[in-house]
């Protein structure tokens, strides 16, 4: 860590753990000082931004630092590998200061204290900005100053002005409850209205917040946003990551969608959420090739029961509307809106598979096989494929995927058993049996229109469990 000496404005460096140390909370203006202009003393002297470097130098050694953190000068931007070491670290290092200095240089000087009201300080631009949210919730101790270093209060004394301003609830600002213990959306929530001037900042400037660390990539746009949710999600079981709403406009060009947001606008909310947990569920999680397994309630109408609750009620239900587009495959529908439902036990949980990130206009049905020319069998876990008729397709139980040309004016048996004991839902009431063990057999035949188009015809036919190849031999 690269520390300014604040008696004599020299930089240095402390490869291990560094002396107490005061940090500068503050936004970028036009002419900072950076870490290439420093060691020219000519040249720092012409910037304006090293009017500020010098003046938190005072500030702090008046206050009895000898130390003093500045993100314009004490990174060197130049070396990749340290700008992504700083960035990484810079969460960790904001918590770790003896103090903070939060500067809002557009604030006025002539500001009535006690500040009493929001309205004095909430057009400030520090409110606006990505890096600065972490540099709010991080350190244990922040001054906020105003134009000329006018005093303007601490963060404990302002708490319920910062909370009005900002969102954030008292006890996270005062450190009387960590930040995973709200939800990764009301997280989202802080960051729904703040900008950065790189697009992939907006994901860089919440890894802290999220405590995940990943590289930068400068240049790959809003990836860096599914990355960071990548992580989120390796992390944690909080499905309110998935509880998000597009703007209308968006959801007008892209009705379909993926399990997650494009960027934490998409978050911006009047509404809390808190995650629960439970044993009858089982974990979301990054299964590769771009999907996302994910365990919830599934509603014939639809709507899918995400892990979480509005509010602190623990009554409703936030959830999604989806489609399932075949083979288990699901996409988001109607992705401006969140449904909320009643919370009702008992609740049989499933799991499903989501692309991460898609948007699209028309959702790929994948109920369209000829575009495969294959057949696939996806079973939920209690059913088991036993066997297959004819015999000449039983290496089918190996790959689950048959050509669509073997069905064409021919039956094909499919010989499963039922557990009911798995999920304790009896699929198969319908046809008269429900103990454990029931055995079908799933009869399944197509009939092909042209090159491009088949109807598939199918019959589920109880059967004992000792009569199944006798019964498909007849069919």
């Amino acid at each position: 860590m690269r520390l300014i000496n604040t008696g004599t404005l020299e930089l240095t460096w402390f490869p291990k753990t560094p002396p107490p140390y005061a940090i500068l909370s503050h936004t970028w203006g036009p002419d900072e000082a950076t870490f290439a202009d420093f060691a020219n003393l000519s040249t720092r002297a012409t910037k304006s931004g090293f009017i500020k470097i010098e003046q938190t130098c005072e500030k702090a050694l008046k206050d009895g630092f000898s130390y003093l953190w500045i993100d314009t000068c004490c990174i060197n931007k130049e070396s990749s590998s340290e700008l992504s070491e700083a960035i990484n670290s810079m969460f960790r290092w904001y918590r770790d200061a003896a103090i903070c200095y939060a500067y809002l240089e557009d604030a006025s000087e002539n500001i009535q204290l006690p500040v009493t009201s929001s309205s004095s300080i909430k057009h400030c631009r520090w409110f606006t900005r990505g890096w600065t949210l972490q540099e709010l919730l991080a350190p244990k101790e922040i001054v906020f100053f105003g134009a000329k270093w006018t005093a303007i209060g601490r963060k404990t004394d302002l708490r319920e002005i910062l909370e009005q301003i900002t969102g954030i609830p008292c006890k996270i600002l005062t450190g009387d409850m960590r930040l995973d213990q709200t939800s990764v959306a009301n997280r989202m929530n802080w960051a729904a209205k703040r900008e950065t001037t790189r697009e992939e900042d907006i994901a860089y400037c919440l890894m802290g917040i999220f405590d995940v660390n990943m590289p930068m990539i400068y240049g790959e746009g809003k990836n860096a946003f599914t990355r960071l949710q990548d992580e989120i999600l390796k992390q944690t079981q909080d499905d309110s990551l998935f509880a998000w709403r597009a703007s209308e406009e968006s959801a007008s060009e892209a009705p379909y969608r993926g399990l997650f947001a494009s960027s934490p606008k998409e978050f911006a909310s009047e509404m809390t959420t808190t995650p629960f947990f439970t044993s009858m569920a089982g974990a979301s999680t990054l299964l590769g090739n771009g999907r996302i397994s994910l365990s919830c309630a599934l509603y014939q109408d639809g709507f899918i029961g995400l892990k979480c609750f509005q509010g602190t009620e623990l009554s409703t239900v936030v959830g999604i509307q989806a489609i399932n587009t075949g083979n288990n495959h699901f996409v988001r529908s109607n992705p401006s809106q969140l449904v909320l439902k009643s919370h009702q036990y008992p609740v049989a949980f499933q799991t499903v598979v989501f692309d991460k990130f898609v948007e699209m206009r028309e959702p790929r049905l994948l109920s369209d096989i000829y575009q495969h020319n294959e057949f696939t069998l996806a079973l939920p876990p209690e059913i088991s494929l036993l066997a297959v008729y004819p015999k000449e397709y039983a290496g089918f139980q190996d790959t689950m995927r048959l050509p669509i040309t073997h069905l064409v004016g021919k039956k094909v048996a499919f010989h499963m058993e039922v557990d009911r004991t798995i999920s304790g839902v009896d699929v198969f009431q319908k046809i008269g049996r429900s103990d454990k063990g029931t055995a079908v057999l799933l009869v399944l035949w197509a009939e092909q229109l042209s090159t491009s188009s088949f109807t598939f015809y199918f019959d589920l036919l109880a059967v004992k469990a000792g009569d199944a190849d006798e019964r498909a031999s007849i069919i």
